[in-house]
């Protein structure tokens, strides 16, 4: 028997959080645009600051970016968190705001200063505050991620293939086409080809092992996790990709559904006893790509304005299409 969940989230809730990221946005453009027009020709700003100051002035403008945005971020979670149910029983959520502001500026600086480094940790983090404030039917949610295996996966799977892609493209470049009997000029489709299944493979592989990572929370006595392989899980997601770029990005919405109803069926509840419930997305097949992209499509002409009303009906929509489902030998004793 399949248990779904239940999203009732409305977009006018969320129009004065989301005001204050298209503020923040807003800001940040037009700091970019006067930037622009106040540089001459030589492409040195009128003002003729030190490079410490400016450096300093880049830095708190950009901390001051990221920090506003976060802070749009954790109502929407307290209105998508308190719109969910599940049995008919709705979760709760009791967030302290002064901590994560605390959280959220130490968190910023850090990664600012690290340049990226702390980012992992930072998430990490994030995912704890969201999943402990979390609870439902008096059970708590903890999220039992850690910050060392997302940098871990960062590295090898996104930062290493970038770096070992740019050495090798500057150690072709200084090869002498003469030395070789062969036209080089013919083999660079053929070449460029490969590097991008290796970036396509990277990639997908860093989102099946961001997946497994993300999806490991427990719930009172039972656990939620997935149960993917790695290879073939990589295999299908670089296919989902393949099929976005061969179709210059219009299948790219039944890309991202297909790849969430992927890792939906792959993931379970494990309870205290070792008994498994199976989880599992509902799809529409191009019924719901076509609605997808009529969102999309009043997003882009409403430049934006339709942002609240985008993200709820997609979260309504597909958020109630979720379901666990229990194993027969239990719902057939009932």
């Amino acid at each position: 028997m399949k248990q779904f969940f239940s999203l009732n989230l409305r977009g006018r809730d969320l129009v004065w959080p989301m005001l204050g990221w298209w503020l923040l946005m807003a800001l940040y453009l037009l700091g970019v645009v006067v930037r622009l027009l106040a540089a001459p020709e030589s492409g040195m700003t009128v003002v003729d600051w030190t490079l410490a100051l400016r450096l300093l002035v880049v830095f708190a403008l950009q901390t001051a970016l990221w920090v506003g945005v976060m802070m749009t971020l954790l109502p929407v979670m307290k209105h998508s968190i308190g719109a969910l149910s599940y049995g008919d029983v709705a979760f709760e959520c009791d967030y302290s705001t002064r901590r994560y502001v605390g959280l959220v500026v130490g968190g910023v600086i850090l990664s600012v200063l690290t340049c990226g480094l702390y980012l992992p940790w930072f998430i990490t983090r994030l995912m704890k505050f969201f999943c402990e404030g979390v609870s439902h039917k008096f059970h708590l949610m903890t999220f039992r991620g850690k910050g060392m295996k997302l940098f871990a996966i960062t590295i090898l799977t996104l930062v290493l293939p970038a770096v070992a892609v740019v050495v090798l493209a500057q150690q072709i470049d200084l090869l002498d086409p003469s030395q070789f009997s062969f036209d080089m000029m013919s083999f660079t489709p053929l070449l460029g080809l490969g590097v991008v299944l290796v970036e396509l493979f990277c990639v997908s592989l860093f989102v099946v092992l961001l997946c497994r990572w993300w999806v490991d929370v427990t719930y009172g006595d039972k656990i939620i996790t997935t149960r993917m392989s790695a290879l073939p899980a990589t295999g299908y997601i670089v296919w989902q990709l393949v099929l976005s770029l061969l179709t210059a990005g219009l299948y790219a919405p039944m890309a991202s559904l297909r790849t969430m109803q992927y890792v939906a069926e792959r993931s379970v509840v494990v309870g205290a006893d070792g008994e498994e419930k199976r989880m599992g997305l509902r799809l529409r097949s191009w019924r719901d790509w076509a609605w997808m992209w009529g969102q999309v499509l009043l997003l882009v002409v409403t430049l934006g304005i339709y942002l609240p009303w985008y993200y709820a009906k997609t979260m309504n929509r597909f958020g109630g299409r979720l379901y666990v489902e229990e194993p027969r030998s239990i719902w057939k004793s009932r």
